[in-house]
């Protein structure tokens, strides 16, 4: 079974096929999202590890662009989004009944 993730664009595994898509399609896009969820998983396994948070930062940054945002522009949003309701800092939780389907 064969399968495909995004890698960074100076990597050359010497193992595999190398290919491409368009620049900034919607594949592209899905491939970036699929990665991130591959990082959060490799951040969860390995909190310390820096170098992860560098991955999962840059394709953030990597996705913004490609829908016209500025790292300025997400940062500025962070910094609003806290100054209105907070950070995530203080661990609050928010406990709700589940409506039963």
């Amino acid at each position: 079974m064969k399968t495909v993730k995004l890698i960074r664009d100076k990597l050359t595994p010497a193992d595999s096929m190398v290919g491409t898509v368009e620049p900034g399609s919607a594949l592209h896009q899905a491939l970036i999202v699929a990665k991130m969820h591959e990082e959060v998983q490799e951040i969860a396994a390995d909190l310390g590890n820096v170098d992860e948070y560098g991955d999962l930062l840059e394709l953030l940054v990597s996705l913004g662009r490609m829908n016209g945002h500025s790292l300025a522009d997400m940062v500025a949003a962070s910094d609003a989004k806290r100054e209105k309701n907070g950070g995530f800092a203080t661990a609050r939780l928010l406990t709700r009944e589940q409506d039963s389907v």
